[in-house]
């Protein structure tokens, strides 16, 4: 039986030991190769047509120029409003079982951190098992002791809403990450990481169901040296405005005159993309077509660039993530 499923690939709940993401990781590896099978993980980013773009461009460049990658920053912000009186009856994405934003959406950014991370090591040896990584973690008691109970009553929330609500134990809210790979002890590339289900949301708490109203907000900065700069920009703000204009997105690439070869800076709107991409609508979600696309190319045979095997990286610099939020215990009050 061929398998095509959503992440958490192998979540980390409870007090289980760090060292189980790895291990089972394998083990499924081994027992998909064992049984013959396809086994494909649904990570969007991989087979969106904005970031295949963009792939494809450093690819290129990294050949020709022998630059690798020497910094990259990515800003992920959710919006995602969940009271603490909600926890314990959430079951999408849920953070009552010990995990949080890092197991739900901000593994696909994890995921792409570490893809580009790979890129470098055509040109030199990188440790990409054991990045070096500091960090700063908040979760729902400490949002608790900022957001005040009188703003909530401000906006007609009578229920509950001290710490005894919120589950023990419950999964991380925002995750802020600053760390380098390394070969040797050398300096290989660094990298900021901001996972953030904390920002604008449009939910209405009073009326509206735990998870609605997500506000999406993406900026991702490559550098590599002096040579070439990339940004990539995104966002869902339109929901907040009942827009049908297409989505926020946008591709900045700009070049040293002395690689340039003509165009100095290149940018690229959702517009433009779908003008380089005629099979991509104008209107449609670039997430959404993405997903659809790797669901059908696993069901035509395919491993829809997303392999089980190839999420290794990914898997390695989460744990160590996770491994490093262990440390940052709760401060007891």
């Amino acid at each position: 039986m061929n398998v095509f499923m959503d992440k958490p690939i192998t979540p980390l709940t409870g007090d289980r030991s760090i060292d189980l993401l790895q291990r089972e990781f394998l083990q499924l590896l081994k027992a998909k190769r064992n049984a013959g099978v396809r086994f494909v993980i649904s990570c969007e980013r991989r087979m969106q047509a904005g970031y295949l773009y963009v792939e494809k461009f450093m690819k290129r460049f990294m050949e020709k120029f022998c630059v690798p990658i020497t910094h990259v920053s990515i800003h992920f912000a959710g919006g995602k409003w969940i009271l603490p009186y909600e926890l314990s009856d959430l079951e999408n994405h849920p953070f009552k079982y010990g995990y949080g934003v890092l197991f739900h959406s901000g593994y696909h950014y994890i995921d792409l951190l570490a893809r580009f991370a790979r890129l470098n090591t055509f040109i030199h040896e990188m440790n990409m098992a054991d990045p070096a990584l500091d960090l700063a973690v908040v979760r729902h008691v400490d949002l608790n002791h900022v957001i005040e109970r009188k703003l909530l009553q401000r906006f007609g929330i009578s229920e509950d809403c001290e710490d005894n609500v919120i589950p023990p134990g419950c999964g991380e809210l925002d995750v802020s990450v600053l760390g380098r790979y390394e070969y040797k002890g050398r300096y290989r590339m660094n990298f900021d990481l901001q996972l953030l289900e904390t920002s604008v949301s449009a939910r209405n708490v009073r009326s509206e169901r735990p998870g609605t109203g997500r506000i999406r907000q993406e900026t991702v900065h490559v550098h590599l040296g002096n040579l070439c700069s990339i940004r990539i920009a995104s966002d869902s703000f339109r929901k907040l405005l009942g827009s049908d204009e297409p989505e926020a997105f946008e591709i900045s690439i700009a070049c040293n005159p002395l690689v340039a070869e003509g165009v100095a800076v290149q940018r690229i709107d959702r517009t433009g993309l779908s003008g380089l991409e005629p099979r991509l609508p104008v209107g449609a979600s670039l997430n959404g077509f993405a997903r659809c696309d790797q669901l059908l190319d696993f069901l035509e045979g395919g491993d829809a660039r997303s392999p089980l095997a190839s999420h290794a990286d990914s898997i390695a610099l989460l744990t160590q993530i996770c491994r490093a939020m262990r440390t940052r215990l709760p401060v007891r009050r």
